[in-house]
């Protein structure tokens, strides 16, 4: 590589470490190596291999946390562009420094269980490696290609979770722009849980609108083609989405990028016998989204809508259940409730440490279920009140004698009440082991991999003496490891 590209690229990596300083992103100094710290297995990229990037799976070597790498490589061919501060590469054309950078610097501000999340970046003399989370289920594409088209719980669940990703992203003044079924990827096996992939096309709102196209133009809004546009573009490829997992294509076709463009400008969906068959209220939303005037709603106020009252009653009541299965699992437990105590208060711990460096979301079921339980906005619930709804929604599964439970786990104050923190703390599901990590390390304060009452005590209401009884009692010592914090969080809390 020539000398004057090596330097705008070490020149704009040192940038790019110092920019993103503030967020969580670890961004390894300038030729650290990657297989310092992964193992680097095959590649996963499957429908997605592209002419810039590989993916490939690796494990830390360290925590053996399995995670995708993806892996850019920087051509010997490159060249310094006419501004003198990007780097293209002409073997690759369409690739560049700056749309790297891009990429980068936007995950660096995302964090949601719906966006797929960025951990580390390493600059090697011919290659830039992103360590992102791991995706186990394939695109939606893979599941569309083996069975043509999904039913509406499916359809309706993945739209729920791309509209919560984009309700982040938005309230971030971040667009997409590139939004299709190759780009959603399912985060499980059982495929239930997605994430919004690709970022390197994703624009800043910093001038209200944009004008560059991005993206497949079967998922485009027609004010994309007219060079106009907001976030909203991203709530018109959602419904594109939609439609297309539901009948098997998408709603606007044509023999080439012409017609396709005047199938989408026209903005009537393609008649197909599959779609007559879906309910009038599904056609309602996916109109809805597909709405041509400014009058197409924004992923918050998809959200709020009448389509998915249902849904949400549904996760509602099966994050009730989740709640009644735990305390059914301590009331069997016998003597280790000492030991879900501990992992309760290390896991809510966890809750209150991510929350106060702002890398927490907005979880929507427990804090809907909050809202039903605190009607009074009081900022508690009282543990009856808990156990009554428990029961309700349960059918009666829930035990009323388990409450004496609820009072010894999440009591805190020892006045039969529950503290917001606390509830959230306890429902709040940690979607990537790292975080763990993190929060552990981020309470060491003197890094010498061992936590104490008083690194614990910031982070949780319980007081030092009961909480160190309690330490000594489970663990036989007055300091936890690493290897303790992570066992009884993943094996004694909910």
């Amino acid at each position: 590589m020539n000398p004057a590209a090596q330097s705008v690229i070490s020149h704009q990596y040192s940038n790019l470490k110092y920019s993103v300083s503030n967020s969580a992103l670890l961004i390894h100094d300038e030729g650290t190596k990657i297989k310092q710290f992964y193992h680097i297995g095959h590649r996963i990229d499957g429908n997605k291999r592209s002419l810039y990037a590989q993916v490939r799976i690796c494990t830390h070597k360290i925590y053996n946390i399995r995670r995708a790498v993806k892996s850019y490589t920087l051509a010997d061919d490159a060249f310094v562009s006419a501004s003198g501060n990007d780097v293209g590469f002409r073997s690759q054309a369409g690739l560049n420094l700056s749309a790297i950078m891009n990429e980068i610097t936007i995950m660096s501000k995302l964090n949601h269980p719906n966006l797929v999340k960025l951990f580390e970046v390493f600059l090697e003399s011919r290659h830039i490696h992103l360590v992102i989370e791991l995706c186990k289920g394939g695109e939606i594409f893979d599941l569309l290609a083996k069975e043509q088209r999904l039913n509406y719980s499916q359809a309706l669940n993945i739209t729920a979770q791309i509209l919560f990703g984009l309700k982040h992203m938005h309230a971030a003044r971040l667009c997409h722009r590139a939004l299709c079924i190759e780009n959603v990827m399912f985060k499980d096996k059982e495929k239930t849980e997605v994430k919004i992939i690709s970022f390197s096309n994703t624009g800043e709102l910093k001038n209200f609108t944009l004008a560059e196209r991005y993206g497949s133009p079967l998922y485009m809004a027609p004010e994309v083609f007219a060079g106009r546009y907001n976030e909203k573009c991203d709530i018109w490829s959602t419904g594109v989405i939609l439609y297309t997992m539901l009948v098997g294509h998408q709603p606007f076709q044509g023999k080439g990028y012409v017609e396709i463009i005047k199938a989408v400008n026209k903005g009537k969906v393609a008649s197909d016998p599959i779609y007559k068959q879906q309910s009038f209220e599904i056609k309602s939303f996916i109109k809805t989204m597909l709405r041509k005037d400014t009058t197409r709603p924004g992923a918050a106020e998809l959200l709020e809508s009448s389509y998915f009252p249902s849904y949400f009653q549904e996760k509602r009541l099966q994050l009730y259940q989740n709640i009644t299965n735990f305390f059914h699992t301590v009331a069997e437990s016998g003597t280790l409730l000492p030991k879900f105590k501990l992992g309760m208060i290390f896991k809510i711990c966890v809750y209150n440490a991510l929350l106060k460096s702002n890398r927490i979301w907005e979880e929507f079921y427990p804090e809907s279920i909050w809202k039903e339980l605190d009607s009074g906005q009081t900022g508690y619930i009282y543990i009856d009140i808990m156990i009554e709804m428990l029961a309700k929604y349960t059918g009666g599964i829930f035990n009323q004698e388990w409450g004496w439970l609820v009072h010894e786990l999440l009591d805190v104050q020892q006045n039969r009440t529950i503290a917001h923190d606390y509830f959230m703390g306890f429902t709040f599901k940690i979607y990537e082991k790292q975080f763990i990590y993190d929060v552990f390390d981020m309470m060491d304060d003197n890094k010498d991999g061992f936590l104490a009452v008083e690194n614990l005590v910031l982070y949780c209401q319980v007081s030092p003496e009961r909480l160190n009884e309690l330490i000594v009692r489970v663990l036989n010592t007055e300091v936890i490891s690493i290897e303790d914090f992570c066992t009884y969080i993943s094996k004694f809390s909910m």
